[in-house]
């Protein structure tokens, strides 16, 4: 028994989001993705006790909702409050709930406006107890205590507006927070006023459309008004069977059904998991000495933001079970620093000198900041070599430094900025790399990362670039590879301060001999694009079926016979629901020639094979003879399915039951692998599958040998409350043959066609001469005896026949004239 893997094996899903996914542009420029945001609605005192259990998600999200009213139990207290706010306070997008019936219950318009003009300067002033500064409001109609429902009118967000205008506010954006699709959301959202949409639904909600959310998300982000406004996805909890961290991320992947795929690789789509209780837990955000993702809320953050490439469909097919899936799969790589060093700066010269005074490479440490006793300032360089991807643009999806802290500053005010230093042939670190003691811009270098190094960060700990400087990183890489030309060269990053102090940051070089601690850049790149397998010619088809027992073949080679037989374990196969038949044109995914039947729709006959409803399975026997002249290599077996509801026979299994070659399992499908299309009957729905051959030990069918091949369908449910029917077409074999020179349309012979595809692919002297020695071969079977023209003559008529534009004419003429021959 010889089984082929999987990887041999190419399954088109045309109704699947994998396959949207990497149609449109897998392998395209990386953008701006979609972004992660936290929410503090639960803010337990485990978060402030335990950084380092959440540090990453603490470091890369990209905002946060800003909620201080009490959910759950162990709550921080206003000290850990203030701590956790400034772990996560890099973020440039903070938001803030404002409940309409929390504003004033008795005054309406113009007689609201103290009431709004108070509520935003509480929210701005307890905010800021916290650490926290605000930029975004989010308005929202809400029940009072009263059981009135208090909505806001336009009026009153247009008080709204000019009353954070009157704070300072004049950068604040407004929201409008909605949880179903009800007329008033979308006309609020769309106003000039509104900044953004936030639609609040459980992941059950997001992932069936209840309550319209999706319709809604859908209406607002391809509205024209709304083109350059932001779509939130608040997600409080599941209300299925599911794991919260599962069904939010199901949530996540069915937006690339509602928005596209360009909606979820934009940044314009904000993605924040929270919870209002107890529900999940708050911490670690990994587990099982880091390979896995735990159900708690930085677990959930921290996959959406670690795993964005692969929900953005930039990966190629997920892998199975992608959403259930807790394994911290295929991790960034790493790039590990070339000989890093600190060079050292005296505050009194302003000379940097690196051999005089005491630049150190390799030393077990970088040092930011004042050291020793004498005036002197160190930055930290550190080269790092791009690795080489071909000549490719952007070939990092994502990229973030991490490093190991061990001494840190404690002075307010006094931070550590990251820089990019422009790529060089070798790692060799300079004098002039050095900069620091000031907040100005270094105009020679890129700015990835302020605050980069603060005060009072976690001791003997990991620490990262955060969001923002993540992505600048990305860029930075991104343009110094420059589609190839860097790679193999080095590019340098810098950690200086931003301003004079004799505070400073140890953290561990390149040196260190815990290889563990060194300072990394860790990137995802474009994966490889898969090798789609290329197939020889068609030599037995059927894409019209005659009988549902013993279907014959439709389309054969010369020489070749094929017949087919059915069985099945309830109901008979059928042939009478064309609603089943493949309009593609294609054999699986082999694009022919010939090109298959497209014909179907609801009453059309014989054009595809059904496994009616009711039915756990069946099989189809496919056999073939070789009685030509030649052996035939045996490439590929092709076809195209899909089920009209789910519960119909999904699985299969592919495999040499007897004959001339290899016998054995061929491929075996997972449970409900075929694609359901829930009753939405679709021509062009199909998968489009085919399976090499080429991995059996003997694939070859030798002149006068028989081959059958087994295909067998299993796991449907025998549910007869009907529809769930299983729908096959277009199954081809596919095989290597000896080709006639001459035959430019592989069809087994030589004839004035071929000359035709001669003109349009070749043009070729040399194919041109092959077409006229091998004309006529072989003889075509034909009723009548007349005698086969001379090629020169069928020349003659192809070229007194064929209806030349001005254009093709100067073009085929020039073909001729290369030839020696006088178009007529």
């Amino acid at each position: 028994m010889n089984h082929i893997r999987k990887a041999n094996c190419v399954i088109v899903k045309k109704q699947s989001f994998i396959a949207a996914m990497m149609v449109l542009g897998l392998w395209a420029t990386p953008s701006q993705a979609y972004e992660v945001w936290m929410g503090t609605h639960r803010m337990s005192s485990q978060l402030a006790t335990e950084p380092t259990t959440w540090a990453r998600t603490a470091a890369w999200v990209d905002g946060f909702n800003y909620n201080r009213s009490p959910h759950g139990t162990e709550q921080a207290t206003g000290a850990q409050r203030k701590d956790v706010i400034r772990r996560i306070n890099h973020v440039e997008n903070t938001l803030v709930g404002v409940p309409r019936s929390q504003v004033t219950r008795t005054q309406v318009d113009e007689a609201s406006r103290a009431a709004i003009a108070d509520s935003i300067e509480n929210s701005l002033q307890v905010s800021s107890q916290d650490g926290a500064q605000l930029n975004e409001f989010m308005l929202y109609d809400e029940r009072g205590p009263d059981d009135v429902l208090y909505t806001w009118t336009e009026t009153e967000i247009q008080i709204f507006r000019e009353e954070l205008d009157a704070q300072g506010q004049h950068d604040t954006r407004i929201l409008w927070r909605a949880a179903n699709n009800a007329a008033r959301n979308l006309d609020f959202a769309s106003l000039p006023l509104i900044d953004g949409l936030l639609i609040e639904a459980s992941a059950d909600r997001f992932m069936n459309n209840h309550f319209n959310v999706n319709t809604l998300a859908n209406s607002f982000w391809n509205s024209s008004v709304n083109s350059d406004k932001e779509l939130y996805l608040q997600i409080p909890r599941s209300e299925n069977n599911l794991t919260q961290y599962e069904a939010t991320r199901r949530a996540v992947l069915e937006m690339t059904n509602v928005l596209g795929v360009d909606g979820v690789r934009s940044d314009r789509l904000v993605v924040l998991p929270v919870t209002y209780g107890d529900n999940i837990d708050q911490l670690p955000e990994t587990i099982n000495n880091g390979s896995a993702y735990p159900d708690t809320m930085p677990g959930i953050q921290l996959s959406l933001i670690e795993q964005r490439p692969y929900f953005e469909g930039r990966m190629g097919e997920l892998p199975a079970n992608f959403a259930a899936s807790t394994e911290r799969f295929e991790l960034p790589e790493a790039i590990a620093s070339a000989a890093d060093g600190s060079l050292r700066r005296d505050k009194n010269t302003n000379v940097v000198d690196g051999a005089n005074l005491g630049f150190v490479v390799n030393n077990a440490s970088l040092e930011v900041g004042q050291t020793g006793t004498a005036p002197y300032d160190r930055a930290a360089v550190i080269p790092f070599q791009l690795p080489n991807f071909g000549e490719v643009d952007d070939p990092f999806l994502s990229a973030h430094f991490e490093g190991f802290l061990t001494q840190t500053a404690t002075q307010n005010g006094v931070t550590a900025a990251l820089y990019g230093l422009d790529r060089r042939p070798t790692a060799e670190i300079l004098d002039s790399d050095y900069y620091g003691l000031t907040g100005a811009p270094d105009p020679n270098a890129t700015l990835l990362q302020e605050g980069f190094l603060r005060p009072d960060m976690d001791l003997n700990a990991p620490f990262y670039s955060n969001s923002g400087g993540n992505k600048n990183l990305l860029s930075f890489l991104n343009d110094q590879y420059a589609g190839g030309e860097g790679a193999g060269e080095y590019v340098f990053l810098r950690a200086n301060t931003n301003e004079d102090s004799n505070q400073r940051w140890v953290f561990a070089s390149g040196n260190d001999a815990d290889e563990s601690l060194r300072p990394q850049l860790r990137y995802l790149t474009v994966p490889e694009p898969p090798v789609v397998p290329t197939y020889g010619t068609l030599i037995a088809g059927w894409d019209t079926w005659d009988s549902a027992t013993n279907p014959s073949a439709s389309v054969l080679a010369p020489g070749v016979t094929g017949s087919a037989v059915t069985t099945t374990e309830q109901q008979a196969w059928n042939i009478v629901d064309g609603r089943g038949a493949s309009n593609d044109g294609t054999w699986g995914t082999f694009l022919g020639p010939p090109t298959a039947s497209t014909e179907g729709g609801d009453g059309v006959q014989n054009e595809n094979l059904e496994l009616p409803n009711a039915t756990t399975g069946g099989t189809i026997t496919f056999t073939i003879t070789n009685n030509g002249t030649s052996d035939l290599d045996l490439d590929g077996f092709h076809f195209d399915a899909y089920a009209f509801r789910p519960k119909a026979a999904r699985a299969y299994e592919l495999s040499v039951s007897s004959g001339a070659i290899t016998n054995g399992v061929i491929y075996t499908s997972t449970d409900d692998e075929i694609t359901s299309v829930a009753g939405a009957w679709d021509n062009s729905a199909h998968d489009d599958i085919s399976h090499s051959l080429l991995g059996l030990a003997d694939h070859t069918l030798e002149v006068g040998g028989s081959v059958d091949f087994l295909l067998a369908f299993s796991s449907g449910d025998g549910d007869g409350s009907g529809g769930h029917d299983l729908w096959i077409d277009n199954v081809a074999i596919t095989a290597v043959v000896d080709v006639i020179p001459g035959d430019f349309d592989h069809d087994g012979d030589v004839d004035g066609a071929d000359f035709l595809a001669w003109q349009r692919n070749d043009g070729t002297p040399t194919g041109l001469a092959a077409w006229q020695s091998n004309y006529g071969t072989p003889t075509p079977l034909a009723a009548s005896s007349a005698a086969i023209p001379e090629p020169s003559t069928i020349l003659q008529l192809l070229l007194a026949t064929i209806l030349l534009t001005k254009r093709s004419y100067r073009k085929f003429g020039t073909r001729l004239a290369l030839l020696g021959i006088t178009s007529v």
